[in-house]
């Protein structure tokens, strides 16, 4: 049997249709269509790669020898009783896997990537006291990178450990200054009385990064000792080490500081250092401060600025001005 098929024509509507397919407007939707797709797949490009950029390889989280909860320092579980040990066997045991531990954490320490460095620090500061022994074998070792010997400093200080001040002290001689200014701060978070000298001498370091440190930590100490040496600092170019070494006499409570203070108030220097004077002469409660503090506040008042930037400034020096001058009326 023959099957006749037999060519249906085509309408006009169906022939214009056909005809309008290749025309210029259509060729633009499809090029836009294109386009969309390719930008998506350049924003799931782009997104890839700060995810594996946000988590690397090498990050230590994903180190289940560093960062798994089973190896953090913590407490063994009960002992069933059949299995109980001596008093103090249980803590040297514990004691024994966290120096381990502090041991690996060390190797993390001198890594290049800062956020592993981090991580590091942190899991050392859980430790405590224990990893304290292994940090300054680290801190005293010959093949320590420098960008690890902050790292170290500032754990310590954070577990504020006194068998740290020792080598705290040594390194505030080390040739970078970064790493003498995070051992000044570290003493200063022990407060063990032995780093006062020393913290005196860093008030004369070449780097005012580290004076400013220095000065902090002698304020967190609170020995009246380093008083004079704080009021020779006064006098300090940096006006960061004014604040610091002012704030640093405001906390020690001690009366041969409000001469220094009030000359200070007289000279040229940022409204920020004066506020924090005007603010230590309150603190200090010394009436003799009283009439120095007036003028300063009538001058202020007789001097009010019209630019709005320094308006701010001025208005933040009146206010800390009164509040002084209440505290001692």
């Amino acid at each position: 049997m023959l099957i006749c098929w037999r060519k249906r024509p085509l309408d006009n509507n169906s022939a214009n249709n056909l005809r309008n397919i290749g025309s210029p407007g259509r060729r633009k939707v499809v090029l836009l269509i294109v386009c969309i797709v390719l930008l998506l797949i350049s924003c799931a490009i782009i997104f890839l790669g700060m995810w594996q950029h946000a988590n690397p390889a090498g990050d230590i989280s994903k180190q289940p020898d560093i960062i798994e909860k089973s190896t953090v320092a913590q407490p063994q579980e009960p002992v069933k009783p059949e299995q109980s040990q001596p008093n103090g066997k249980n803590d040297d045991i514990v004691d024994k896997k966290n120096v381990n531990r502090a041991e690996k954490l060390i190797e993390h320490v001198k890594s290049t990537d800062w956020r592993i460095r981090v991580k590091a620090q942190e899991e050392l500061v859980k430790i405590g006291s224990s990893a304290v022994p292994k940090l300054l074998e680290a801190l005293s070792g010959k093949n320590i990178p420098p960008h690890a010997k902050p790292v170290i400093i500032n754990a310590l200080g954070q577990i504020g450990d006194p068998r740290a001040v020792n080598s705290l002290v040594e390194t505030l001689s080390d040739g970078n200054s970064y790493v003498r200014r995070c051992a000044a701060q570290a003493l200063g978070r022990i407060k063990d009385p032995g780093a006062v000298n020393p913290l005196i001498g860093a008030l004369s370091d070449e780097d005012a990064s580290v004076r400013q440190r220095a000065a902090i930590s002698l304020g967190n100490l609170n020995d009246k000792k380093a008083v004079p040496d704080l009021i020779e600092r006064l006098d300090d170019k940096d006006e960061r080490v004014c604040v610091s070494v002012t704030g640093a006499l405001a906390k020690m409570k001690d009366g041969r500081a409000v001469q220094p203070l009030i000359s200070q108030l007289m000279q040229k220097r940022s409204q920020l250092c004066k506020n924090e004077i005007i603010w230590a002469l309150g603190e200090l409660g010394e009436r003799n401060a009283l009439p120095a503090l007036e003028d300063y506040l009538k001058k202020l008042l007789a001097e009010k600025p019209r630019d709005k930037m320094k308006l701010f400034a001025w208005e933040s020096a009146v206010k800390t001005a009164k509040e002084a001058i209440s505290k001692l009326q």
